[in-house]
């Protein structure tokens, strides 16, 4: 099983300031501040919903050693992107060649496949460590439609600021534009 600690998160808010401002037709500054914290809420909930990310994440995973047959599922969604695969031997972890492994994706996840060659770690625990990134605005079949429902919640909410609104409610029009993205889970 591979544990995994995020290491980064990057990149520019999803929607700017100026877009939002333009999509709730303001033009003043007035509620400029208002509208950064709606969308920082916005962006908030739209990912812990779909429980995937708006912005670049890096992840290191560990693995304590292969399992058999040598294939390791990595379920970080929308398609994660490995940048290294390394292993202790010797004192130290060294990056593997990239002839040793083949990394592939499929329906949101990714797959290492690890040749019988690759040596194994000398290290009890935590002895494999994977690099690994997931950039949600490669694949915008993802990412414009969780930007649509921040752009709906932004809305609702800007329209009725003031009011006694409940904001853990998550809309019926945003639950369906955020349905296609959800990461589902195998009981």
């Amino acid at each position: 099983m591979i544990k995994f600690k995020r290491v980064t998160e990057t990149g520019p808010e999803p929607i700017s300031l100026s877009e939002a401002k333009s999509w709730l037709r303001v033009e003043t500054a007035d509620e400029e501040d208002m509208i950064r914290s709606l969308l920082l809420a916005a962006r908030s909930t739209v990912e812990t919903y779909s429980k995937s990310p708006l912005l670049m994440r890096s992840y290191l995973g560990t693995i304590d050693a292969w399992p058999e047959p040598r294939t390791v599922t990595i379920a970080l969604q929308p398609f994660p992107l490995l940048s290294a695969l390394r292993v202790y031997m010797g004192g130290s972890f060294v990056t593997l060649p990239l002839s040793a492994y083949v990394f592939t994706t499929y329906e949101g996840s990714g797959c290492l496949y690890v040749e019988s060659t690759a040596p194994a770690p000398q290290l009890n625990s935590g002895g494999i460590e994977l690099e690994l990134t997931v950039d949600p605005t490669l694949r915008p079949h993802y990412y414009e439609p969780m930007k649509m429902a921040m752009r709906l919640l932004v809305t609702r909410w800007f329209a009725n600021r003031g009011d006694q609104i409940d904001m853990s409610v998550i809309p019926a029009d945003v639950r369906a534009l955020l349905a296609p993205v959800m990461r589902r889970r195998l009981a």
